[in-house]
């Protein structure tokens, strides 16, 4: 069952993510008002959530997805849950997990490959060179992966993202398990 804490706690999350850590915590320390029966939106939600047995994580990122470039108002998470069951309760990030780490893993190798007018590229000046642009997540993963150090930047770019997306990081590290055996 979802409670209203796991929907506070899942936004403020996302929040912190997309704004920064400040905003996330004033969001969090906000007292907000209840209705009739005493609670509050995040308790509406949970309890809506709870009875359409929707993916609390799913119906986050979609919200936040569908409210790209801003962040999702208070008072839409409610009736957004019928447009997200209409909708078929899009994984909108999951679905694109699997994708976004090939495509990753192509550039990859690419980038890897020798050429005859090229010197020797090692895997790290690849993956943590700004130009070549590698999402923090697959470059940590990659580098550990690799037994590479990971930069404090990239480390700490990747753990806020594990924060809202744990499941981005599990999906990564099953899918780089899997093209390490390969290899």
């Amino acid at each position: 069952m979802t409670t209203g804490a796991d929907i506070l706690t899942g936004y403020c999350s996302r929040v912190e993510y997309y704004r920064g850590e400040e905003v996330a915590q004033a969001m969090a320390q906000k007292t907000r008002p209840t209705d009739k029966s005493g609670k509050t939106v995040w308790d509406n939600v949970a309890e809506r959530v709870t009875q359409l047995n929707i993916d609390l994580d799913d119906y986050l990122d979609w919200c936040f997805k569908e409210a790209i470039p801003g962040l999702p108002y208070l008072n839409t998470l409610l009736p957004n849950t019928n447009k997200f069951i209409g909708l078929g309760s899009p994984a909108t990030l999951r679905k694109e997990v699997a994708l976004h780490v090939k495509l990753l893993l192509d550039r990859f190798q690419r980038l890897l490959q020798p050429s005859p007018d090229t010197p020797t590229i090692f895997p790290e000046d690849v993956l943590f060179d700004p130009r070549h642009e590698f999402h923090p997540v697959f470059a940590t993963e990659m580098a550990t992966s690799l037994g590479i150090s990971v930069p404090e930047k990239v480390e700490k770019t990747a753990k806020s993202i594990n924060k809202c997306m744990p499941y981005y990081t599990n999906e990564m590290q099953t899918l780089l398990k899997d093209w390490t055996v390969l290899q």
